[in-house]
């Protein structure tokens, strides 16, 4: 054992006799002259000697036989107002978090109450507005970046294309390989706008459930159903969800997709008046 507990700051690493690593949330000094360190770690307060001794014995699990020192100390200018679902916060102690819930906890000391999912193996955890997990100290949980969702149905719209200004190919003087495509689904008539919404929808979709989530099956008339609410706020004139920020037209189409996806592999379960 030849650490030195002094030099021990919050946001270091320390690296325990079973093999371990744990981040340092607190340290202070006690009244204790044989244990003069109180160390929180995993939210738990342990005493240990200058040594890194565990209340002094010396075949503790728990005795720290090395420090790894935070190398950097990130300036804490976060703001939690900002935060959405779908964006990801990176903590002081290096890990990263998905953002699946935002709530306001009125009257609090802290009045951020995220949901995350990451890394940190976090569920529900409360924040002061710029990012701090504790108001009066440091903590590995504090969150130092946040890294926004890019939202494709951002971008900036243009004015539709008259029909009169599309060129096609038409010109019989252009001579091309033959190939045998008649009939076949013709994707170039996509265009971007088409599908980028829907595309930012299902990436939403992606971080609040899971990646295919979708694949388990769904009873058909609920897609349909979804599909008709976003149509509808639309057709009232809001054109992006509240919640996603996602344009609803985008959401419809995902939905639409979905249950298509479901009816071809054999999942969708039939939830219509269909006749007999």
């Amino acid at each position: 054992m030849t650490v030195d507990l002094s030099t021990l700051k919050v946001g270091d690493t320390v690296h325990l006799r079973d093999g371990s690593l744990a981040v340092v949330e607190g340290v202070r000094t006690t009244n204790i002259d044989t244990f003069p360190f109180g160390i929180a770690m995993r939210g738990v307060d342990a005493f240990y000697t200058m040594c890194g001794k565990h209340r002094g014995k010396v075949d503790s699990v728990l005795n720290i036989v090395a420090i790894f020192p935070l190398v950097v100390k990130v300036p804490m200018t976060i703001d939690l107002s900002l935060l959405k679902v779908g964006d990801n916060v990176h903590h002081r102690n290096g890990t990263v978090s998905a953002v699946t819930k935002v709530e306001s906890a009125i009257g609090s000391h802290y009045p951020f109450c995220l949901t995350l999912n990451g890394s940190s193996d976090l569920e529900e955890v409360t924040y002061i507005q710029n990012g701090w997990y504790h108001v009066s100290r440091e903590s590995g949980l504090d969150i130092v970046a946040i890294e926004h969702l890019r939202r494709l149905a951002e971008r900036p719209t243009k004015p539709a294309i008259k029909l009169s200004e599309l060129v096609f190919g038409t010109d019989s003087t252009i001579k091309e390989g033959k190939k045998s495509d008649s009939g076949k689904p013709d994707y170039s008539l996509l265009t971007r706008p088409m599908v980028e919404s829907m595309i930012a929808a299902l990436m939403y979709g992606e971080n609040k459930y899971s990646r295919g989530n979708f694949k388990g099956g769904f009873t058909n008339t609920r897609l349909l159903a979804a599909a008709m609410r976003h149509i509808m706020a639309f057709n009232d004139g809001e054109d992006f969800d509240p919640e996603s920020n996602v344009n609803h037209l985008g959401h419809a189409m995902a939905a639409l997709a979905m249950c298509l996806d479901n009816r071809a592999e054999g999942t969708s379960v039939e939830g219509r008046y269909v006749k007999k």
